[in-house]
């Protein structure tokens, strides 16, 4: 997004300014409500084109001048232009930061700066970011927007030196036809991971490189003195082009796959509106060239850097952008690019220094600057100042929300369903043996596992839960609904259920249905045929509501709060009134069939008709659209108190609870713990042997080995892999049990996994301490996996019971020191370290 059509002020193109207008216009609008302008993040791509085309003009220039192409030259401006609004950006960005941001966000945002300012911002949020389904929303990383920048600093460095490269060795006709292989290269490579790595084609330069050489392309056609003839012929381009452009801004989704196909409308029609005012500016370039235009359009560079981290931290503090706020944050937007075009763009790009001058100047001082600021915020923890404040350290330990649904040891929502789903009882609430009813869906149905269990221990009733994140209960027309990298695991998941549906008299759905209903128009006639199927196999079919939704709900506010006092932690935002209608016509559908029902806890969830997230002052969803779990249990027993077991559901059991006291929710967090009651001389250590292996750092100490890991730039762990002796031991459906015992784990979070392999198909179990709650979470390929900890006499015991596959390959444990910063959320920056006395293994026969 770079400010780079002056280069030479005799050569000026207003209509490119103008073309700037609307690309950076249409981004900001986007990224202030995404219903303004569905597709304006293709503006991004028309800033690809315009800067493919400007830098390769410029070299063709320069290498075709009697002075020949300086390299010290080109960069010495192309740092004028970049960076002194980036690091005044990046500075302000981390002060505001400081001083707003939890602990774990503003590490991430000193991360994401040290990127920026090495020109890798896009490899950072490529491979660092958190997509986790339930990670916090990309929309609140202040700097999330420089990945784009940091494409084209990547081209800056590689293209010029194969354009060269190429001017020297052909003719300009060879040298456009092996920029147009490069071009198309690129495009397929897009289109190819688009389903595979949807992250690299997003972000990384060889998936993004065939928009700017589509710029570059035009270039060199231009070059060769191929002018447009005729006004007449400018005028068709020009409509063309910026009919192009309009058909990707309007009609393009982020749901649709992009880059790839998907961005050759914007950044052809770019390319045609450059070509038509290339020479006598008349059409569309008139248009481009209009005052208003061109003023916004020499601040783009400037409203590109300043507009997100505006918008992010805004929804930072306050969630959703409201419209009269969206009016005011667009002032302030203007406000600060105007103030650095005048104050920090125009001064540095009349600067005369040399080339050596603008590397220490600017560059050097600028860069080790930022780098300290943000390495003193990391050597903090990303406390900074705050961290000089032990009740603030204390009560961010104290304020932490509860985590994920899936990190709930019987609530089987994983990234794709298998057998062990269907046959695990860590799976199955409220019953000792395997229940008539099913609870099927995607993380909608995982959230109602606390109401439904409320329900199961005042009526008696149990049931087995299976949930595929995202993935609907459909039986047919599942794959309308998925994006192309879904697809598959969704598909395998339903065909899982599918096989198992003959044991289950009853089948519970629930799902996000308004957000598929709007993925495709032929869902609700899908989920139809699919109840009809159920009902015709002889089964009750209940179809649980979509809760109310909210257009922001910030489960962290009590956190933040304790930097920003003005937050009222006990209101939730305006209710999305998507979800109304799609249960209305829901409660229509079950109402006009013969043993469906609907149930909806609306009532339970909008007293007097007014919907929020809190229930009795205390908060109850966990994100906009999901109960938390303890709030689902809070919400079900409410309901049994006050209006007893809905009807439907009071039918389902006898009226007695299967479980005692303390309570069905105490004795599933309990009911694991038994499987870990191992005589202790079962046990064989497996820190004597000499296998171990890894890159963490190593310390033998009096009560253990010290594991330390002190890179920010990926996980340590430390390996053991089984030998073939010990493989033989294995046999299917018989538990491995390990301990894994340390004598220091005070503020890391570290993980324990088990890598099995057999044959081609590889299975991993992760199970996730904090080491100051002693909380655990699990994450893994099927439920079958328990997990505990015990801490007591100064040591803390990590147990875990696996079932796994007979006859494996291969199996490996690995010890974690730091995965992550909140529990169940993994962050290769986390930095941390314990000291391991031991850690074990067992079998022990399964007596189930």
């Amino acid at each position: 997004m770079t400010t780079l059509a002056h280069d030479a002020r005799i050569n000026y193109r207003p209509d490119i300014d103008g073309l700037r207008a609307i690309a950076v216009l249409a981004v900001v609008l986007f990224h202030i409500d995404a219903n303004l302008i569905q597709g304006g993040f293709a503006g991004v791509d028309i800033f690809f084109v315009i800067s493919g085309f400007l830098i390769t003009g410029n070299i063709i220039k320069d290498a075709g001048s009697a002075q020949g192409f300086s390299w010290t030259e080109f960069y010495r401006r192309r740092a004028l232009r970049i960076l002194p609004v980036l690091f005044v950006v990046l500075l302000a960005t981390l002060l505001v930061g400081h001083f707003i941001l939890l602990p774990e966000d503003l590490s991430s945002l000193s991360y994401s700066s040290l990127a920026a300012v090495f020109s890798a911002a896009n490899v950072y949020f490529t491979y660092f970011l958190d997509t986790s389904y339930f990670a916090d929303d990309s929309n609140l990383q202040p700097l999330l927007h420089l990945w784009s920048l940091g494409v084209e600093e990547q081209f800056y460095l590689f293209w010029p030196v194969i354009l060269l490269a190429l001017l020297t060795r052909f003719t300009r006709r060879w040298l456009l036809s092996a920029t147009l292989l490069l071009m198309l290269a690129s495009f397929v490579l897009a289109q190819v991971l688009i389903p595979k790595a949807p992250m690299f084609a997003y972000y990384m330069l060889p998936a993004r490189a065939g928009e700017l050489m589509v710029g570059a392309l035009l270039a060199i056609w231009l070059s060769r003195g191929h002018a447009v003839i005729g006004n007449w012929a400018r005028v068709l381009l020009g409509l063309v082009g910026a009919g192009l452009i309009v058909a990707s801004l309007g009609w393009i989704t982020e749901d649709m796959g992009f880059p790839g196909v998907n961005a050759l409308p914007s950044t052809l029609g770019a390319a045609l509106l450059i070509w038509a005012g290339s020479g006598r500016r008349v059409g569309m370039s008139r248009l481009l060239s209009l005052r208003p235009l061109v003023l916004v359009g020499l601040i783009s560079y400037s409203l590109y850097l300043w507009h997100w981290p505006v918008l992010a931290f805004y929804r930072y503090v306050y969630g959703i952008v409201e419209p009269l706020a969206g009016v005011l944050l667009f002032g302030l937007m203007l406000l600060l690019s105007l103030a650095s075009y005048r104050w920090v763009e125009k001064p540095c790009r009349r600067l005369h220094w040399s080339f050596s001058q603008v590397m220490l100047r600017l560059v050097a001082i600028n860069a080790a600057a930022l780098s300290l600021f943000c390495g003193a915020i990391l050597w903090s923890d990303g406390f900074g100042l705050y961290g000089l404040d032990a009740q603030y350290r204390a009560d961010i330990k104290r304020l932490s929300p509860a985590p994920a649904a899936y990190s709930y040891p019987y609530v089987c929502q994983r990234p794709r369903l298998r057998e062990a789903e269907l046959q695990s009882k860590a799976c199955i609430v409220n019953a000792e043996k395997e229940p008539a009813v099913l609870l099927w869906g995607d993380s909608n149905a995982a959230h109602y596992v606390g109401m439904l269990g409320a329900f199961a221990e005042a009526s008696g009733f149990g049931f087995r839960n299976a949930a595929h994140s995202s993935c609907p209960p459909l039986l047919q027309g599942t794959a309308a609904t998925q994006k192309p990298e879904r697809l598959e695991q969704c598909l395998a998941s339903i065909e899982v259920v599918r096989q198992h549906l003959g044991d289950y008299s009853t089948v519970i759905l629930g799902a996000a249905w308004a957000t598929h209903a709007r993925k495709s128009d032929s869902f609700l006639k899908n989920l139809e045929a699919t109840v009809d199927e159920l009902v015709k196999q002889g089964k009750q079919v209940v179809i649980m509501a979509s809760v109310p939704r909210f257009l922001a709900v910030n489960r962290k506010c009590s956190q933040k709060s304790l930097k920003l006092p003005m937050l009222v932690c006990s209101e939730s935002g305006a209710e999305d009134p998507g979800v109304v209608p799609i249960n209305a016509r829901l409660s229509a559908l079950a109402a006009g069939r013969t043993n469906v029902h609907f149930f909806d806890p609306r009532e339970q969830l909008c007293p007097r008709g007014r919907c929020s997230a809190y229930l009795d002052g205390h908060l109850v969803y966990f994100d906009a659209g999901h109960l938390s779990m303890e709030g689902s249990w809070v919400v079900g027993r409410q309901i049994v108190r006050e209006q007893g077991v809905p009807d439907f559901f009071s039918h389902l059991g006898n009226g007695v609870p299967a479980l005692g006291a303390p309570s069905l929710e105490q004795a599933l967090l309990e009911r694991g713990k038994a499987v870990f009651k191992v005589p202790v001389k079962r046990w064989s250590s497996l820190m004597s042997n000499g296998q171990w292996h890894g890159n963490v750092q190593r310390e033998q100490r009096a009560k253990g080995m010290r594991l330390a890991d002190a890179s920010a730039a990926a996980f340590s762990a430390y390996r053991y892999s089984f030998a073939a002796d010990e493989l033989q031991q294995l046999q299917q459906g018989i538990p491995i049990r390990l301990q894994l015992t340390m004598t220091s784990c005070t503020d890391a979070m570290p993980l324990l996994r088990l890598r099995a392999r057999q044959g081609e198909r590889q299975s991993q179990y992760d199970v996730m301490l904090d080491c100051a709650s002693a909380q655990l979470a699990k994450r893994g390929e099927s439920g079958t996996v328990e997990a505990d900890v015990n801490v007591a006499d100064g040591e803390v015991k990590v147990q875990a019971q696996y079932v796994l596959p007979g006859a494996l390959d291969a199996l490996e444990v690995s010890i974690y020191p730091s995965v992550g910063k909140e529990l169940g959320r993994y962050d290769a920056t986390s930095k941390g370290a314990v000291v391991v006395h031991d850690i074990a293994w067992a079998i022990e026969p399964n007596k189930d």
